[in-house]
């Protein structure tokens, strides 16, 4: 499933990639949520629709601000993404399941405690200059 992305996800270059992210599908409070551990970011909705719209504006505003601030890197290494390099270009490749468990109560309440859906999407992520 691809979600609508809007947003601008370019190098200098002009150049980006796309990542694949575990997403996370659940009704809670008679809301809808739709949330990726993989990148700590939430949407919500009284729909599916809405949420996953909801989703897609949230994921635009963490790349733009990350972006523009300048701490895409640092930011990707708290989640727990791992900064490798190979033929002159840089990645990053994203935590495993164990890894993001031990960190983040939020997603172990979500999988011990919710009814939910589970899928992967792809997403665009900008190539980050070496």
């Amino acid at each position: 499933m691809k979600l609508n992305f809007q947003g601008i996800l370019k190098n200098k270059l002009g150049q980006h990639i796309e990542v694949n992210v575990k997403v996370v599908q659940f009704k809670d409070s008679g809301s809808y949520i739709v949330y990726s551990p993989d990148l700590d970011v939430y949407g919500y909705g009284k729909t599916v629709k809405e949420a996953r719209d909801s989703f897609a504006l949230s994921l635009s505003e963490f790349f733009n601000y990350i972006i523009n601030k300048g701490t895409f890197a640092s930011e990707m290494k708290r989640l727990g993404w791992k900064k490798k390099k190979r033929k002159g270009i840089v990645y990053f490749s994203k935590p495993n399941i164990k890894e993001i468990l031990s960190k983040n109560s939020s997603f172990l309440d979500i999988l011990s405690n919710k009814n939910y859906s589970s899928y992967n999407i792809t997403i665009p992520i900008p190539k980050i200059p070496a």
